[in-house]
């Protein structure tokens, strides 16, 4: 594989990791990868590309401070973070991470778990599958397209 391509493979890796809100050695394991080299390369995209983090959350924490990463983590998953309810109101038994901004929880909202860290959520008569990893923005989309039929 050349330089290019391994660059390549590894922003995406990156990029899904950022999205799927997980903890680095949960999410390298889950994905088979080395925790150091994962860490390597969240140092290497966070000083040459920071836009991929996301606006603002980057700059709260100190990118000298060995646990970087878990601090952004904690500060974008609570940023993002809402719990679907079943339709009676309850606290679903699963969670979905979603862009709270963009997609409001409505009545009748439900999210599982499903076979293989597969998200299912359900609103109304309409369920959607995300896989986990899947970037917050296609989900937030995807949520609100669902939501408006």
């Amino acid at each position: 594989m050349d330089l290019k391509a391994d660059r390549d493979v590894w922003r995406t890796r990156i990029e899904q990791l950022i999205a799927s809100g997980m903890k680095v050695g949960d999410w390298a394991s889950l994905n088979g990868l080395d925790r150091t080299t994962v860490h390597k390369w969240l140092a290497v995209f966070r000083d040459e590309c920071p836009s991929m983090f996301g606006e603002g959350l980057l700059a709260q924490v100190d990118p000298s401070s060995r646990y970087w990463y878990e601090s952004f983590r904690r500060r974008m998953v609570d940023s993002r973070a809402m719990v679907l309810s079943d339709p009676a109101g309850r606290p679903a038994p699963s969670f979905a991470v979603v862009d709270a901004a963009s997609v409001a929880g409505p009545s009748g909202a439900a999210a599982t778990a499903g076979p293989s860290g597969q998200i299912t959520v359900t609103i109304g008569d309409a369920t959607v599958a995300c896989p986990v990893g899947c970037d917050a923005a296609t989900l937030a989309t995807v949520l609100s397209a669902v939501r408006s039929l």
